[in-house]
Parts: structure tokens; C-alpha cells; sequence
């Protein structure tokens, strides 16, 4: 299934990686520190963080067959460089209308977005912004939460569930999940992006208990959560259920 079909075909939702510290063998894709997640869902296309090279994430777009005016809404969950770097530059290279998605919890937001500040993009009429610190509506299928200490995440709605999508977790995935749970009534049961297990992966016990008691049964990890914990993660959830996430992988739901 090549990346460009995902409104032809008619599926309900595709969550594909743009920017990770690894990329699929035998592509053009090119890996390196940071997170970015593309959502296709409601036949809109939703930018989860933008990395830390705008060149970088642009090249991995064009080369996944997606090009950049594709992009509807980009979603800045969490005020790092490394999520939230390569949005000034994906901005110089559109002509097309944007929503922007910030959350207030983001330290230093106002200056991460490249070398503006947020007062800059919103005198841009091609650009619509919105600060979040509520729950708030991206499409039929999409949210973006609050803050949780200094980060928001993102809950799609599938046809197998609730699916979330995490930066660097800021604060316990058990409060998260409580989160999740207190909004929508259940617990998603996939979770994508990066989960920082402490140094030599010392929090992976408690993040597998939190994942196993809310009945998550898939998990797709960004190089954030680093080796060491991706392989305590594998050994606490098992092989099957804990997968890397590397630019150009798909999933389809």
C-alpha cells in the first residue's frame, strides 16, 4: 500500500512517522532525533510535532508522497526543539491556509516555533492559531488535551478504539491514561511516540504496569524512549505488542 492512498482508499484512519531517529531501510527517508507523527483521519491530514529539521521533515513528506500543502492542522504539543523545531521552516515553504494547535503548557513555545514568536504567525493571515488548554476538537475523530505539567497529547477515535499519541511524556503515563479514561470513558488500547524511561530505563516497570492495566495491546515507540528501555518494554509487554516506529512506517485502522 504506497503512503499517497489513504483518502482514495477509503480508510477511516492511517498514523504514519515523518521524523525519528531511525528511517526504513532501502528508502530515501532520512532519520534523525525528534518526533513527528502525520494523522490522516476524517479526510483531514494532522501534523503531530514537526521534528527538529524543517529540511529534514520536508524531505521525508516529499519522499512519502506527501507534500507539504497537504498538511491541514499542525498540533506543537510540547515546547522542545526537537518536536517542535521544524515548524518555522515547514510555515516558509507553504502557500496554503494552516490551523496551529499549541498547547500552553509548552515552555518556551513562543520562541521554540523557529526564530519567531507565536505573536508572529498569528498576524499571518495564512495561518489560524488556537492556544489549547482545554480539551479541544481537531476533527470529528480528534482531540487535543490540556497540558499535563508542561505537554498535551493527542486521542484518535477508530473503528478499533481510542488510540493516543505522546511527544517525550512529561509527566506518569498513568495520568495520561486517567486522562484519557476521564474524557472519553475507556482506555485507548494503542499508544505512539516517545516514553522517557529514566536513566538506564529505571521507569520501564512502572510504565508496563500502567499499560498493562489499562489493556493497551499496542505500542509503537519513537526513539525518545531509547534502547535500553525499548527493551525492557518488549520484555515486560512481550515482542509482539511493542514495535519501533521508524519514518515511513504505517498503520492502518
Amino acid at each position: 500500500m504506497i503512503y499517497s492512498d489513504i483518502h482514495a482508499g477509503g480508510m477511516k484512519v492511517r498514523i504514519s512517522s515523518v521524523y525519528d531517529d531511525g528511517a526504513l531501510v532501502s528508502t530515501n527517508l532520512i532519520g534523525s532525533k525528534g518526533l513527528s507523527i502525520l494523522v490522516d483521519v476524517d479526510e483531514r491530514s494532522i501534523l503531530f510535532n514537526t521534528g527538529h529539521n524543517p529540511r529534514y521533515l520536508i524531505h521525508n513528506l516529499k519522499n512519502m508522497d506527501r507534500g507539504i500543502e497537504s498538511i491541514d492542522s499542525v498540533v506543537i504539543s510540547k515546547g522542545d526543539k526537537f518536536v517542535a523545531g521544524g515548524f518555522g521552516g515547514l510555515i516558509e515553504e507553504r502557500e496554503q491556509p494552516l490551523k496551529l494547535y499549541v498547547s500552553t503548557g509548552c515552555t518556551g513555545y513562543r520562541t521554540i516555533l523557529g526564530r519567531r514568536s507565536l505573536g508572529d504567525f498569528k498576524e499571518n493571515d495564512l495561518i489560524t492559531v488556537e492556544e489549547v488548554d482545554d480539551w479541544t476538537q481537531v476533527t470529528e475523530s480528534s482531540w487535543v488535551s490540556p497540558p499535563l505539567v508542561d505537554e498535551s497529547f493527542m486521542v484518535i477515535k477508530t473503528s478499533k478504539g481510542l488510540v493516543l499519541l505522546i511527544a517525550t511524556l512529561s509527566c506518569d503515563i498513568e495520568s495520561i491514561l486517567n486522562a484519557v479514561k476521564d474524557r472519553f470513558g475507556v482506555y485507548p488500547f494503542a499508544c505512539f511516540g516517545g516514553i522517557a524511561m529514566g536513566r538506564k530505563g529505571r521507569n520501564a516497570p512502572e510504565v508496563g504496569r500502567a499499560l498493562t492495566a489499562s489493556g493497551i495491546s499496542d505500542v509503537y515507540l519513537n526513539s525518545f524512549t531509547g534502547q535500553v528501555g525499548m527493551t525492557q518494554m518488549r520484555a515486560i509487554l512481550g515482542l509482539n505488542n511493542v514495535k519501533d516506529f521508524y519514518v515511513g512506517s504505517m498503520v492502518d485502522y
